[in-house]
């Protein structure tokens, strides 16, 4: 399984472990909840209740027909005044208290409705509050049944003489039967929810299951889309690293939407690729410069021994011809000279290839043999250097000819009675050597080729692999070198080279 795919498993169980506990809960909430509602017996606690307040309403009601009969009927011909009756109110009182009743009242008509014109109640009543059914039994329809009052008051309604009213009935707590009819609206609310939880308890069940696969559809879409843009760049990478010869690594492209670790991956293998380019460029460079090398050195062995022969000749020839031939040989001197140097950078090329075999190097005396040859040229050539510089770890001869080249360079840059400054500096790790000149500088355009191989501002010969030399000595002793320059104010040349490691103490 490649990457690509073991990420996309990797997401999508992530993303839908998660989720699918949740629904699982969820679903198990829902089950716990609908065994609840189901195994508690309310609706029968309830149904149970309101059957017992009718049955009850029932049995008062039957009472209160058979115990306010023969009080009604006495009054058909002559309605009760209790206010001014005293035996009436005994009688009643007592009749009140036999019977369990709590009150009898006697509604005179008053306008359109009644009022409330006397009342008894039982001697021993336990009845704490007085009511007033005056606008209730005007709104009481004649057989409608008992009075059932929002007071309490439960109560048979009789018409007598005189077109009064007697209620008959019983005292009630004061919220009995809004309690009642509010049990009544609660056992049909919970039944009706109880459907409702039956077809919510389904609804949620299929909303969970498409939720689930809902869910599902988005995290393998977006572990897709994640795998792709995480394992894409690898994979991209890896295909042009096949793809790659190795005789001629080339530069990777970064890829689109790659992640940092990926683009400094990219940048280390574009790193590599260089490294292998130069490698390749430097070992190409030094087998030709070996065999340059080999080829002028021959050819000078051969031309200085025809020299000294021309030289032995010279006694036998006349003034004109010795002087003649004594210019020729001087330029022909000067060019062996530079030939010598060629076959030096060319043999020093060829080396490039080779390993670098370091040995401890005291920076300071470096320098100071190198200025040596140049103490009474007409450029002065001054030392600035620091004193205890840690060694560095090279090739002494490699880093001298870099040197030398370079103090040759600044000398032939400067008119005569100039001045060069080769300075000497501590770093973190490493020792930094300047070569700085006064000369008149160097272009923009031309700064930016001088380490090239082969080319060359002087105007006399040369072999244009000075610099191209000296950055290779220098990068293959792990430092590096930048030459900062401006027309018209001067050149300086600075090497970084790091410190050899300090060594065991002594014992």
């Amino acid at each position: 399984m490649n990457l690509q795919k073991q990420l996309t498993l990797a997401l999508l169980l992530l993303a839908l472990v998660p989720s699918t506990l949740v629904s699982v809960f969820a679903f198990r909430q829902v089950l716990q909840v609908d065994q609840l509602w189901a195994s508690a017996g309310l609706e029968e606690a309830l149904a149970s209740s309101v059957n017992v307040a009718k049955q009850s309403l029932t049995r008062m009601a039957a009472d209160l027909d058979y115990a306010a009969g023969p009080l009604t009927g006495r009054w058909l011909d002559r309605a009760p005044d209790f206010r001014t009756d005293e035996a009436e109110r005994r009688y009643v009182g007592r009749f009140l208290r036999d019977v369990g009743l709590d009150f009898v009242h006697v509604y005179a008509p008053a306008g359109d409705g009644y009022r409330l014109e006397s009342a008894v109640y039982p001697e021993s009543t336990l009845v704490t509050h007085d009511v007033d059914l005056a606008a209730e039994i005007a709104a009481l329809a004649p057989a409608a049944g008992p009075l059932q009052s929002a007071s309490g008051a439960f109560a048979q309604v009789r018409e007598v003489a005189g077109g009064r009213r007697v209620a008959v009935g019983y005292l009630l707590q004061p919220d009995f039967f809004g309690r009642l009819s509010e049990l009544q609206l609660g056992l049909g609310t919970y039944r009706a929810v109880t459907v409702y939880a039956r077809v919510f308890r389904t609804y949620l069940i299929v909303v969970l299951a498409v939720a689930l696969l809902v869910v599902a559809g988005l995290a393998l879409l977006a572990a897709n889309l994640l795998s792709r843009r995480l394992a894409g760049p690898v994979t991209l990478l890896s295909r042009q690293l096949r793809d790659m010869k190795p005789q001629a690594p080339q530069r990777v492209a970064t890829p689109a939407h790659a992640t940092p670790e990926v683009r400094e991956l990219a940048e280390v293998i574009n790193q590599w690729a260089a490294e292998l380019q130069r490698a390749e460029r430097v070992a190409g460079s030094a087998q030709v410069a070996r065999q340059v090398a080999h080829e002028i050195k021959n050819s000078l062995s051969t031309l200085e021994y025809a020299t000294v022969s021309l030289e032995d000749g010279l006694a036998r020839m006349s003034e004109a011809e010795r002087r003649a031939a004594a210019e020729s040989l001087a330029a022909m001197s000067k060019e062996f000279q530079v030939l010598k140097e060629m076959a030096e950078t060319f043999s020093l090329l060829g080396r490039m290839a080779e390993p670098l075999i370091a040995s401890p190097i005291d920076v300071n005396g470096l320098l100071a043999s190198v200025r040596a040859p140049y103490a009474k040229a007409e450029v002065s050539v001054e030392l600035d250097l620091e004193a205890g510089l840690p060694p560095v770890l090279g090739d002494e001869r490699a880093l001298r000819r870099v040197l030398t080249n370079l103090v040759k360079n600044a000398i032939e840059a400067q008119a005569a009675g100039a001045a060069l400054v080769i300075r000497s500096r501590r770093e973190s790790g490493a020792v930094r050597i300047e070569v700085a000149d006064r000369g008149p500088g160097i272009a923009p355009e031309v700064l930016a080729r001088v380490f090239d191989p082969g080319f060359s501002t002087k105007r006399e010969p040369g072999s244009g692999f000075g610099l191209f030399l000296a950055r290779s000595v220098v990068e293959q002793h792990g430092g590096s070198i930048v030459l900062e320059s401006a027309p018209g104010a001067g050149t300086t040349a600075s090497l970084r080279l790091p410190a050899a490691p300090a060594g065991p103490p002594p014992a």
